[in-house]
């Protein structure tokens, strides 16, 4: 199984084993508390941060809609409790965080740029994080990746695909949706593009809700996904059960959230429909160069057919993997039984993911090879790996563990050397 499988898994049981509301830290100054950051006179966004202990790296949590930042707080408060910093922003439209309703100002780049000014706000600035997005959330990663890949250690896309740049057609995209799926897939943007789409949900909030957490998911792609079924519901007023995963806190939080605007929150589909990115992004590699996890649900209806697949032109290093969810992945898992026997391999996993892209540049020098060593050893993370195999940042030769060899030019952005302590560079194959 290769090192982005495992860390797969990893992600995975972390989202199994969680069970509480918040990160429950180990001491008293990582206490997640929810905090706000004014970038300037006009933008704040509110958070939550837990910091990391142990050099271990951080995890920025990127939500989707019409969910919060309380939507991971499963997931927060395993890493936490494992060491890893978790930080977690309402993104813009959510909560106290700027919520505009000029959908242009919803562009990738400018969300992209707040996100890095609110890393060095919390002492990250010059630290690589993984990104781990849902929904637009997903987006969202993904186009930190692309914008700021020497900021970024490996991302995590639940449940949307990444997409690469590109002009947006909102009537072709039905066309195509309907051809791909036999139904339009995306037929809800027609709706939410709308002008009157935030009154009639804001005056049919619990129908709404009703119909997005849905317990029997084919109701997303028979009374959500196709053209004028959101409409129709919610004017009817009609009403279903939840799923089992949503408890009374969840639709309290949702309602409350959406209850306090839902236009900021379509802006992110008219600002996509609008192509406010194009300008921006028309220009970027569309070549996603870090480790990629794609999670997809097997009863998501509301995805496009083909799109996981469709990811592999664009991402050298993905692994996708299929679970038994709807479109609320991050939240379904915790539901699911008898994966927690996978919990240490995969732990241990998720520290050699982070040693691929952290590897010493070629040519450093002998003490900060030992320093970068001794950081390997913190906590006894790789303790299911003997230490020869990282001996080459000492300069014994090349590496013997399977996952340094079968990757080696995703090493330390695209440097696939190293230094023997003999300082002569040789490739490290």
């Amino acid at each position: 199984m290769t090192v982005l499988a495992h860390y797969i898994l990893y992600f995975l049981s972390c989202i199994i084993l969680a069970k509480f509301i918040v990160c429950s830290p180990s001491s008293i100054d990582r206490i997640a508390t929810t905090q706000t950051f004014e970038i300037n006179s006009t933008i704040k966004y509110e958070f939550i941060y837990t910091k990391a202990v142990d050099d271990k790296p951080t995890l920025l949590f990127l939500h989707g809609f019409p969910s919060s930042f309380h939507s991971w707080r499963h997931q927060t408060k395993y890493f936490s409790e494992q060491g890893y910093g978790c930080l977690v922003p309402n993104l813009m439209g959510y909560g106290k965080t700027y919520s505009p309703l000029n959908e242009n100002e919803y562009n990738s780049k400018s969300m992209i740029e707040h996100l890095i000014a609110l890393l060095g706000h919390v002492g990250l600035g010059n630290s690589k994080v993984f990104v781990i997005g849902h929904d637009w959330g997903a987006r969202t990663a993904s186009r930190f990746v692309l914008y700021h890949p020497e900021k970024t250690l490996g991302a995590v896309l639940l449940s949307v695909a990444y997409s690469p740049p590109i002009k947006f057609n909102l009537t072709l995209a039905l066309q195509q949706s309907l051809q791909n799926n036999g139904y339009e897939s995306i037929g809800y943007w027609e709706f939410f593009e709308a002008n009157d789409a935030a009154r009639i949900i804001e005056q049919n909030l619990d129908s709404f809700i009703d119909l997005i957490f849905a317990s029997n998911s084919t109701l997303a792609k028979t009374d959500f996904a196709p053209v004028g079924k959101v409409r129709q519901w919610l004017i009817n007023g009609n009403r279903t059960n939840r799923s089992s995963y949503m408890t009374k806190e969840d639709y309290d939080t949702v309602h409350d959230y959406l209850a306090g605007g839902m236009q900021p929150k379509l802006n992110w589909f008219k600002a996509v429909i609008a192509n406010v990115d194009w300008e921006y992004e028309k220009t970027l590699n569309a070549s996603v160069q870090r480790p990629v996890l794609f999670i997809e649900g097997t009863k998501d209806y509301i995805g496009i057919i083909g799109a996981a697949e469709r990811q592999k032109d664009y991402i050298a290093d993905l692994e996708i993997i299929k679970v038994d969810t709807g479109h609320w992945a991050e939240a379904q898992f915790r539901v699911l039984k008898g994966q927690k026997k996978i919990d240490k391999t995969i732990i241990d996993s998720q520290e050699q993911a982070f040693w691929r892209v952290m590897r010493p540049s070629k040519c450093t020098d002998i003490r900060n090879e030992l320093y970068t060593y001794r950081l390997m050893k913190r906590d006894d993370a790789l303790r299911c790996h003997v230490l020869n195999d990282y001996d080459p940042f000492l300069g014994h030769g090349p590496p013997s563990s399977p996952w340094l060899l079968s990757d080696t030019d995703r090493w330390d952005l695209m440097q696939p050397l190293y230094t023997p302590r003999s300082k002569k560079t040789a490739p490290l194959t």
